[in-house]
């Protein structure tokens, strides 16, 4: 798992598919038949030999970590793949359900997929308008995780703020206007296999309930970052 090391504080969730697929065409196919995926992968940086970081004792945990993981990747990758179109149903059936339930809440927006493509459906993106929403993104995600539900902030930070990048360039406010704003407003929501419609219908009630009870929770929350 060269690769991995090799990405050091890359975003991992891009080429996740890519890695595993890579890992399965090894195990399955004669040498060579993977090399064009290999050369891919170079020239994206992700071969240690050419990665531009000091690999410190960290990456070399991370690099033994996910050794110890291989065989299972690939199992689970190929399995992934046995049982894609069955997937990719179901999360379709809940983003479905999420455009349903989620339209009639004031401010909020799922992200559509072009219905001409082919998709996977594997994110539920929402994002929240400030001027019309009782509650901010941050302020939705802290109650659905005090809820157990594991909502997310959607590509957040912006990577200009992450190192390296932010040493290269200390960002100032006026930087990448619409990155901040786009990744101040958007979360993701929980799908997949282990989520139900059902789960879902509690999601967005969890949601709707808040909404209707935002000046309670702008007290809770205000009162939770001066007592912290």
């Amino acid at each position: 798992m060269h690769l991995l090391c090799a990405a050091h504080r890359y975003a991992l969730a891009g080429f996740a598919r890519a890695l595993r697929a890579y890992d399965g065409l090894q195990m399955l196919q004669p040498a060579g038949s993977t090399r064009r995926l290999e050369h891919n992968l170079r020239q994206t940086g992700l071969e240690i030999a050419r990665q531009p970081f000091p690999i410190d004792s960290t990456i070399v945990k991370a690099h033994r970590a996910a050794a110890a993981i291989v065989g299972q990747q690939r199992r689970v990758g190929i399995s992934s793949l046995e049982a894609m179109d069955d997937l990719i149903a179901i999360n379709r059936r809940n983003y479905e359900v999420y455009i349903e339930l989620l339209a009639a809440i004031p401010g909020l927006s799922l992200i559509h997929y072009d219905p001409a493509d082919s998709n996977n459906y594997q994110y539920i993106v929402v994002d929240v308008d400030p001027s019309r929403s009782c509650l901010t993104r941050d302020e939705l995600v802290s109650v659905l995780r005090a809820e157990n539900v594991m909502a997310r902030k959607y590509f957040w930070p912006g990577c200009h703020q992450m190192e390296p990048y932010r040493s290269l360039r200390r960002p100032t406010p006026d930087y990448l206007p619409e990155t901040e704003r786009t990744a101040a407003r958007t979360m993701v929501l929980p799908t997949g296999q282990t989520v139900s419609p059902a789960a879902i219908v509690g999601i967005c009630r969890i949601i709707r309930k808040a909404m209707d009870h935002s000046p309670a929770i702008h007290r809770l929350l205000n009162h939770e970052i001066h007592h912290t």
